[in-house]
């Protein structure tokens, strides 16, 4: 809603949501409700957005962890059980385990440079996906209690 209301009062001004996130379930969520966002597995990141997100990477000042400039020491240290770290590492979704490839070390406080473009389309498209995720969470309830 925030980012909406941002691409309706800026029209004309290009908008980015950016962040470095710490936890695989952060990115999932980042993923599975930006239609576009970077980086992403299987795609390559626009140049434009790719200078741009190491330069908010650099801006940010946290530290650059080994030789990907998009991973980072963040102040955040992810706390979870061994047992979570495990069920993370079996995860099916790609974006999981890409997010796992690029940033091993997530329970030591690396985190993943992250990038969305505001755009209308953008905007739209993610809407989209979000309401349709809460309509399939609906006709699921709905069946089980048609089944009681």
């Amino acid at each position: 809603k925030q980012a909406f209301l941002c691409k309706v009062l800026h029209p004309i001004r290009t908008l980015i949501f950016f962040s470095i996130v710490v936890h695989p379930s952060s990115y999932h969520m980042f993923c599975k409700y930006f239609w576009k966002c970077y980086p992403y597995p299987g795609r390559r990141i626009p140049v434009r957005w790719r200078r741009l997100l190491l330069t908010l990477a650099d801006w940010s000042g946290d530290e650059q962890v080994g030789s990907d400039p998009l991973i980072r020491r963040d102040p955040w240290i992810t706390k979870e059980s061994a047992t979570d770290t495990a069920a993370w590492r079996c995860s099916p979704h790609k974006d999981v385990r890409y997010y796992l490839s690029r940033n091993p070390a997530y329970v030591r406080g690396h985190g993943l440079a992250i990038i969305a473009p505001l755009s209308f389309g953008n905007l739209i498209v993610s809407f989209i996906q979000y309401t349709w995720h809460f309509v399939l969470l609906w006709l699921r309830v709905s069946r089980r209690r048609v089944k009681l």
